[in-house]
């Protein structure tokens, strides 16, 4: 078992931040211990008489697996109890009327939870049961307004005026811009430094282009937002602090037949004429040509948008990935992949190669997903398929893999990186070789260059499609 003197410095660091601050921000990278820090302040606080109960939200699967067991691992953090928000409607209302000193709500569930929270205590004139709220992975607030928004920003905001002590946690703070740093530091601080209104916001920082689509900050506007978030807000980069373990990438670049080359051309042509009317790439939804590229290229394609079915194109990636599970022998596979036809190829794939291999999904079960992490660290699992959106937070799959496949890389960075940082993080043992099955002459290589240059917004995206399109027709 840890004990506080294994804190590292920079941990100790966000723990003094948090205790310093009553609304806090910590942009920290992987690795770097965001759950203990927040856990050892709040605790302290909780010693203190400050705190007497803590409302963590977070994805669910961070709820389900990350919290708690983090306290279990520090003699200091034993004390510490927690009730999870989960399951069915009973369950539910008894884990929100259970007293306990953290209460774990994943962010879908907010809505629900705010009414069932003001019901079992504001309505009998009790207090609510926490005093603090900690937002992990805060982006998933980014849409909140005073007056619009998500439900589930909505939800938060109502619940706030209660909630003096509030922390955010994020290694990601704009994964699409600085226009996305708005809803998360109007929940924080309600908006004492970029404003309670988005427009205002948007308007006073930002210029956008001729049709008043996209918007980018301008250099006067990027120092302002800097120096105003830059007295709550505490950054730490994993390369200054942590001995991270060395990565190689490994480019599998395949090609198609030539009649499925020329069929994918018509797809590609599609596309450009739709991006050229005006549509923009988003990392969460994409355009529907681009979408259809992109899946042509994994070898398989929806009929239509929002119908279930698809149809098999080739086999050319799902053959790659089947040479690197017979060349790792039964050593492990992490998969990383873009759409559900992906996954259930994968899952073909294993069945057919006789190899066991689990599909990681939002809809496994905590203690199933406790099982399958503690099979996989111990080599018993050779072949985890996940998406990066799901797979990406919360989970230490280090422990004995180091060979990471992207069957289809992601627009998004965030999302590669959070899923390749399972294994490449601190504590790894051995080189992460990061496979990325590629197919040439496709969009493939619009999203590798995406992630080359760590595109981040609209803008990037859409230059790496442009930059793709110069180097295709050259």
């Amino acid at each position: 078992m840890l004990h506080r003197s294994n804190l590292h410095e920079y941990q100790v660091k966000s723990v003094e931040h948090i205790k310093t601050h009553p609304q806090s921000m910590l942009w920290l990278d992987i690795g770097l211990g965001k759950t203990v820090s927040t856990l050892t302040a709040l605790g302290d606080l909780i010693a203190e008489g400050k705190i007497y109960g803590v409302l963590v939200l977070g994805p669910l699967r961070v709820c389900q697996t990350v919290w708690e067991e983090e306290s279990r691992k520090w003699s200091h953090l034993q004390h510490l109890d927690f009730s999870l928000i989960h399951g069915g409607s009973d369950h539910r209302k008894r884990a929100i009327r259970r007293r306990r000193m953290f209460y774990l709500l994943n962010y879908e569930g907010l809505p629900w939870a705010k009414s069932e929270f003001i019901a079992a205590y504001m309505a009998k004139g009790r207090p609510l049961p926490f005093n603090a709220v900690v937002m992990d992975e805060s982006t998933l607030v980014k849409s909140a307004r005073i007056k619009q928004g998500g439900k589930r920003a909505q939800a938060l905001q109502d619940l706030l005026a209660w909630i003096p002590y509030r922390i955010s946690l994020t290694g990601t703070p704009a994964p699409n811009g600085l226009l996305d740093l708005f809803g998360q530091f109007l929940t924080l601080d309600g908006g004492d430094r970029l404003g309670t209104s988005y427009t205002h916001y948007r308007d006073c920082y930002f210029k956008s282009d001729y049709n008043g689509y996209k918007y980018e900050p301008t250099e006067q506007g990027k120092q302002i937002i800097y120096k105003r978030i830059s007295d709550i807000t505490l950054q730490m980069s994993a390369k200054d602090y942590l001995s991270l373990p060395p990565v190689t990438i490994n480019n599998i670049e395949l090609s198609l037949s030539p009649k499925l080359q020329k069929k994918y051309e018509v797809l590609e042509k599609e596309m450009f004429l739709e991006l050229d009317s005006g549509v923009t790439i988003n990392p969460t939804n994409q355009a529907g040509k681009t979408n259809k590229c992109l899946q042509y290229a994994n070898g398989a394609c929806y009929i239509e948008p929002g119908n279930p079915k698809w149809e098999h194109v080739h086999d050319v990636k799902l053959d790659a990935v089947a040479d690197i599970l017979e060349e790792l022998s039964g050593n492990p596979l992490l998969v990383g992949y873009q759409f559900k036809s992906d996954a259930q190829r994968l899952l073909q794939l294993a069945e057919k190669m006789k190899i066991e291999a689990v599909h990681v999904h939002s809809r496994i079960p905590a203690r199933e997903m406790k099982d399958i992490r503690t099979r996989w660290n111990q080599g018993q699992l050779p072949l985890l398929i996940g998406h990066g959106k799901s797979l990406g937070h919360g989970l230490n799959l280090q422990a004995t893999a180091h060979h990471v496949a992207w069957f289809g890389l992601p627009w998004s960075s965030e999302w590669y990186d959070q899923l390749n940082g399972r294994l490449a993080r601190q504590g790894q043992q051995k080189k992460v070789i990061i496979h990325q099955i590629l197919i040439r002459d496709t969009l493939d290589y619009a999203t590798l260059d995406a992630q080359v240059n760590k595109a981040a917004t609209q803008k990037d995206l859409k230059a790496a499609v442009n930059r793709y399109r110069q180097q295709k027709a050259a």
